[in-house]
């Protein structure tokens, strides 16, 4: 898909994606964790995951193509 749109708009979409994985990733570790499988392991893939999924959101919601960003005038007075 990002190659037959343009490189800025393919760039976000597949980082939207990748948030998509990155939070079934989270939700699946969690679980883990609920479960009582507390494993050191798992827990720095969580981190990871969270880290990388917090990154990634900031550069969404910066993006001049993020909806957040044409509508913030409406909530940010």
């Amino acid at each position: 898909m990002a190659k037959s749109a343009n490189n800025k708009t393919g760039d976000i979409v597949n980082l939207a994606g990748r948030q998509r994985m990155l939070s079934q990733r989270m939700a699946a570790l969690y679980m883990l964790k609920a479960w009582k499988l507390d494993d050191p392991k798992f827990r720095e893939k969580l981190t990871g995951a969270m880290d990388e999924f917090s990154a990634a959101q900031k550069t969404l919601e910066a993006s001049p193509l993020s909806p957040a960003m044409k509508f913030r005038h409406c909530w940010r007075g």
